[in-house]
C-alpha cells in the first residue's frame, strides 16, 4: 500500500488517494487529542495543512519529521 496523493480538505481531515486507486477520507483529530512527542505540532492545524508525501513516496509527513504510514492511514479512512 501507498500513498499517491495526500490533500488537506478541512479541519483535521485529510484526502488520500492509495495506489490501488481508493480515495478515503482520514480523520485524524481523534489521534491528536491523546498524542504528544513530535505529533504535538500537528494540533496546530496551519502545520497540520503542511501535510505531504514522504521521501519514499509511500506515507505521509510533515516538516518535523512526524510521519504516518499508509497501512494505517487506510485502516482508520472512510471510503469517500
Amino acid at each position: 500500500m501507498r500513498v499517491v496523493v495526500a490533500e488537506y480538505p478541512h479541519a483535521y481531515k485529510l484526502k488520500i488517494t492509495f495506489g490501488n486507486k481508493k480515495i478515503k477520507i482520514v480523520d485524524l483529530e481523534p489521534m491528536l487529542k491523546q498524542t504528544n512527542g513530535i505529533f504535538l505540532s500537528l494540533k496546530r492545524l496551519e502545520f497540520f495543512k503542511q501535510v505531504q508525501q514522504d521521501d519514499c513516496q509511500l506515507g505521509i509527513c510533515w516538516p518535523n519529521g512526524a510521519d504516518i504510514c499508509p497501512d494505517f492511514l487506510y485502516a482508520m479512512g472512510q471510503s469517500e
